[in-house]
């Protein structure tokens, strides 16, 4: 969150002083403008067009990137390997499955999609 202590000139819009100003990482991770099929998994994206990384804002980046980041990705890649461990993943082709399994129940892509993203900051009064 920013808050700028002058009248601030974005594109057409004019952010008062004093205004608090904050990013929503996951309206920009999803921007039409950058990204092609949205609701698909495709990590190739990446791999085709490496310039698309810059615009990821997963954890922010530059001087106020967060603190805890390699923490996070570890924790991330630690988690998935015991998840992967632990269960098989579901497989159409076999008609009975072996042993815990992983798969979505009766779930469409609308359970899965991102409805609100809100997250209520601004400044105390008198800061």
């Amino acid at each position: 969150m920013r808050i700028p202590y002058t009248k601030l000139q974005v594109s057409k819009h004019v952010i008062p002083a004093g205004s608090a100003v904050c990013m929503a990482p996951p309206i920009l991770n999803r921007n039409p403008g950058y990204y092609d099929h949205l609701d698909e998994f495709q990590l190739e994206r990446y791999l085709e067009n490496p310039k698309l990384l810059r615009y990821q804002m997963l954890l922010s980046k530059g001087k106020r990137q967060c603190l805890g980041i390699d923490l996070a990705y570890q924790e991330v890649q630690t988690f998935t390997a015991g998840i992967i461990r632990r269960y098989d993943l579901y497989d159409p082709t076999k008609k009975a499955q072996i042993g815990p399994r992983l798969e979505l129940y009766q779930t469409t892509q609308a359970d899965m999609a991102t409805h609100l993203d809100l997250i209520p900051i601004g400044p105390y009064k008198g800061s």
